[in-house]
């Protein structure tokens, strides 16, 4: 399976406002590091949607 999750207007903000605390807190390269393994592990739902543990409680 092939595809992409699309973020809302909201969570691309939310991204850049984590991109810039990082970037201002250590640096540019630690931030682009982070946000790219964040939105992969994001695609990662996409491609294996029912890994991970059931969560019957919530």
């Amino acid at each position: 399976m092939t595809g992409r999750v699309h973020l809302t207007p909201e969570a691309e903000l939310q991204l850049n406002q984590i991109d810039d605390w990082i970037t201002a807190s250590t640096s540019a390269d630690v931030a682009r590091r982070f946000v790219t393994a964040l939105l992969d592990h994001i695609d990662g739902i996409w491609i294996f949607p029912r890994a991970g543990r059931a969560r019957d409680d919530i």
